[in-house]
């Protein structure tokens, strides 16, 4: 679960069994108005267990009221996005690229 930034560890099924380690997200407006979401790859949990432990991450995203936990709005309406991330290029390892996929 990441909620406003910060990561939250919910391996056991329960809703935060803590904080992930490591900066937290931030948005950074791009072009023609587009938002987008820099997500820190290397977060641990608290044990120091990896948060990502390969080149492919799948989110959905939601839209909650203020003080409810039930999703007014997803985005997809079901299933998730999926993305795979290519390998790091030569240098400082910045602007990484993506494939995109809608499970």
């Amino acid at each position: 679960l990441i909620q406003s930034g910060i990561g939250y560890d919910q391996r056991s099924g329960s809703f935060n069994d803590g904080q992930i380690v490591g900066s937290p997200v931030t948005w950074v407006a791009v072009s023609n108005g587009d938002i987008e979401a820099v997500i820190p790859m290397d977060w641990k949990y608290s044990d120091g267990t990896p948060y990502f432990s390969g080149n492919t991450i799948g989110f959905r995203l939601t839209s909650e009221p203020s003080r409810s936990s039930t999703a007014t709005e997803t985005m997809p309406d079901s299933g998730f996005f999926s993305y795979t991330l290519n390998p790091a290029p030569q240098g400082n390892g910045a602007n990484h690229q993506t494939s995109e996929t809608t499970n």
